[in-house]
């Protein structure tokens, strides 16, 4: 016998017409657990086995014929003394034991060729309730073990009801035929009847020498109906030992289901597996999947027909020939012990499994499959799967694939998902060509790297972020279909020739390198981000789920994305694409903390694109902010006169107190200036004021608004250097003036006193406050970045005209 093996799950319900419908029974037969334990000497003689099983479901026992699947009891305990015990269970249902000889198979060995270092002993009872027979008591020292404790059962421990039924039966007959006989000397008819009992007695006797597996429902209702005419008495326990008999086939009908179940489970993703798989395939079109390897290159195996009904010959065992077979095949692939031929040892494997779903389905169509044939099919599924276990692991992945659990799961999860498991199995496919390859290895990283960060964007699925952007289902599409070329390329040219594309993309979000290549180019936090968010734009909840998936050097960018797109949130999809293309690689990652308003209020109203790109080389947001607002007005001041100081800090009240005029129409504006009291000055013939109206002074294209505080504001549709509608405001040294010469300073939006023209004050002051802010010093900008004096004018004129 060998250890277990696995299978396929079968259903097949056998009624039988014409018995009572409430005649059939359920559970006539007795449970029956084998129960292993053993005591493994690790304290005591330095034993190596751990007594664990090597999987669940692992088949240590055979019944008969039938291979019992094997499940763990309860832990593994260890013993005061060092030594270890295991206990193991294989629970199964009377139907499978015959009425009178059974032959109970054991075979035990430790996984890894250590039987050479095992020291054990191993005890096996057979239980059922109070019931237990002693089957194996044994010592493991250095070898496995492989035994057989035959047993004789009487059909009475075994199911009771029907023995009941059988033995109610035969005494009906008897005493009927008794009565018969003393008639029969008399009576034409009590002789007919007493032959027909005779003729009952020697059928049913034939019937039940039967193993259960032999017996038809067919063969039942033609009993019936031949002795339909014998006396009721006997008539009535016929019908109850039928019904009965009937129950109990089929329990052992669904005790077979129930272990083909059980062995249909080791055959993991069967249906997937015989899937097509990518070839010559359309990143863009999962439609064009199509399978590895064409018919040609498939080696022939002969797959026998196993519908037909024909009594099973173990000396012309099909399933054993198809099982040496493939193993044949599959040794095919090997190379001193590594399987080198990868794609043909999974394309084996899948056509074997689809051979072993095809031959399930032929015996379960049978009207009667005997125990020893569905065993010997187990048995041969056994042989090849444990060949199998050798090279490939849970969920048919090869042992030395260096694959992470983690894309594991991934793959898992997507194979849960109808949309991409054809992707799924596309990407296990390819990922299992990977094999240690060291001068590969960095690059099996960056895309490893790049699969945990997809598994974390699949996953924010779940928390609802389609929510805030529903493209992201169609870009995760993308992602996997890139991630299906690049884990082909790396197994052979190398991942620096993959074509660029989402994968791409998202790989230099994880990993900081150009192009996803692993001698390309570090890559800045900020060019991280732009291509993060040339993929996602939608949603910062999105990369904040994906940066949890991924190392150290992702999790900055990503996260600084999703807080970006986060304070971006209220805008359209198209504003934020436009604010990532303007902000640039240097600025984006600059914007901590800053909301959309303040974002889009630095690009549109307070700085130019390129400058704003230029300062953030060394400022955050709130500094950029805190420059447009000019919040060193006390360095402008101390440069003034005193005089000059005073009368600004005390006049100019009506202009510094004037609101925003961002966003705001110059009507808007006008409005305002009128309920503030500005105006032109009345004056009488030696120009002295005399009076004020609600009316601006026009010249040139300028209206003037004057105030009798000192306060100006000067309204430009536009000039030759601000081609925009635009307004100043100043402070004058006399009221009710306007000319240049008059004026002082000019006040910001946010009403901060700065000097009235460019010049070396406005450069100086604020290039020593962006070095006081950065920690770079004058010198180093005088004599590396003079432009900054520039730029620092710039941001002066456009502070100081204010865009309407």
């Amino acid at each position: 016998m060998n250890l277990l093996r696995t299978c396929l799950t079968a259903l097949v319900c056998v009624t039988m017409a014409g018995l009572p419908e409430d005649a059939s029974a359920a559970g006539l037969a007795r449970d029956y657990t084998l129960k292993l334990k053993t005591v493994s000497f690790r304290g005591t003689r330095n034993s190596c086995l751990e007594p664990t099983l090597l999987y669940e479901g692992i088949p240590l026992f055979t019944v008969n014929t039938t291979l019992l699947p094997t499940f763990t009891d309860t832990p593994l305990r260890t013993l005061p003394n060092g030594d270890q015990e295991g206990r193991v269970k294989a629970p199964f249902n009377g139907s499978l034991l015959n009425w009178g000889q059974n032959n109970f198979f054991f075979h035990v060995s430790t996984s890894g060729n250590g039987d050479h270092c095992t020291h054990s002993e191993d005890t096996v009872d057979l239980v059922s309730g109070d019931l237990s027979r002693r089957l194996f008591y044994i010592f493991r020292n250095g070898q496995p073990f492989h035994g057989v404790a035959p047993l004789t059962m009487d059909l009475s421990e075994i199911n009771p009801v029907l023995s009941r039924s059988i033995a109610e039966l035969e005494d009906a007959v008897k005493a009927e035929l008794y009565r018969l006989r003393q008639l029969s000397d008399k009576l034409d008819w009590a002789r007919q009847q007493a032959t027909q009992l005779e003729a009952l007695q020697a059928e049913l006797k034939q019937l039940l020498n039967r193993p259960l597996d032999s017996i038809t429902s067919a063969e039942l209702e033609a009993l019936l109906a031949r002795y339909n005419a014998v006396p009721s008495s006997v008539r009535s326990r016929l019908v109850q030992m039928l019904t009965d008999l009937q129950a109990s086939i089929d329990e052992l009908r669904a005790e077979i289901d129930r272990i083909n179940a059980i062995f249909r489970q080791h055959m993991q993703d069967l249906d997937g597996y015989v899937m097509p798989q990518p070839g010559n395939m359309d990143v863009h079109d999962p439609d064009t999947f199509e399978p590895d390897l064409s018919d040609d290159e498939v080696d022939e195996v002969e797959v026998p027909d196993v519908s037909q009904g024909d009594d099973f010959d173990e000396t012309q065992d099909p399933y054993a020939a198809f099982a040496q077979q493939t193993l044949t095949e599959l040794n095919k692939t090997l190379t001193n012990g590594v399987v080198t031929d990868r794609q043909g040892f999974q394309s084996m494997v899948r056509l074997w499994r689809f051979n072993q779903d095809v031959f399930e389905r032929g015996l379960k169509s049978r009207v009667g499959v005997s125990l020893e044939e569905w065993g010997a099919f187990h048995s041969a599924q056994l042989d090849v799967l444990t060949f199998v276990r050798g090279y490939m692991g849970e969920g048919d992945w090869f042992l030395d694939s260096p694959v992470r659990e983690n894309t594991k799961a991934l793959v898992a999860y997507l194979e849960q998902r109808p949309e991409n498991a054809a992707q799924a199995q596309a990407l296990k496919n390819n990922l299992n060509l990977w094999y240690d390859d060291p001068p590969r290895t960095f690059e099996q990283k960056l895309v490893l790297d790049t699969l945990d960060a997809l598994f974390g964007g699949y996953k924010a699925l779940d928390e609802g972020v389609a929510s805030e952007d529903p493209s992201i289902f169609a870009t995760l599409g993308r992602i996997l279909d890139g991630a299906l070329v690049a884990t082909k390329a790396v197994v052979g040219i190398g991942l620096g020739l993959t074509p660029a594309g989402d994968f791409i993309d998202l790989c230099e979000v994880v990993s900081g390198k150009e192009l996803c290549n692993p001698w390309g180019e570090d890559l800045t936090v900020g060019e991280r981000m732009l291509s993060g968010a040339g993929l996602v734009v939608g949603s910062g909840t999105f990369w904040r789920n994906v940066s949890i998936a991924v190392s150290a050097g992702g999790i900055v960018a990503m996260v600084k994305l999703g807080d970006f797109l986060d304070n971006i949130k209220g805008l359209s999809k198209v504003d934020k694409e436009d604010i990532v293309r303007r902000l640039g690689e240097k600025a984006i990652s600059r914007m901590d903390g800053l909301t959309s308003d303040q974002i889009l209020k630095l690009l549109n109203w307070s700085v130019k694109d390129a400058d704003l790109n230029t300062l953030a080389k060394r400022l955050n947001g709130k500094q950029l902010v805190a420059l447009s607002e000019f919040t060193m007005e006390a360095k402008f001041l101390a440069r003034m006169p005193a005089a000059t100081q005073q009368l600004v800090k005390q006049q100019g009240t009506a202009v510094k107190s004037l609101q925003s005029v961002y966003k705001r129409t110059a009507d808007e504006v006008r409005a305002e200036l009128v309920g503030k009291g500005f105006g032109r000055p009345v004056r009488d013939s030696s120009g002295n004021i005399t009076g004020w109206l609600n009316q601006p002074f026009t010249r040139d294209g300028q209206e003037f608004w004057m105030h009798p505080d000192h306060s100006l504001v000067r309204i430009t549709e536009r000039t030759l250097d601000v081609p925009y509608p635009h307004l100043k405001k100043e402070i004058t040294n006399l009221p009710g003036t306007y000319d240049i010469s008059n004026v002082l300073v000019k006040v910001t939006d946010n009403n901060k006193i700065v000097p009235s023209t460019p010049g070396t004050d406005v450069k100086d002051v604020l290039v020593d406050w962006y070095c006081e802010v950065t920690t770079v010093s004058k010198d180093y900008i005088i004599k590396n970045e003079y432009g900054l004096h520039d730029v620092m004018e710039r941001i002066w004129a456009i502070n100081t005209h204010l865009k309407l």
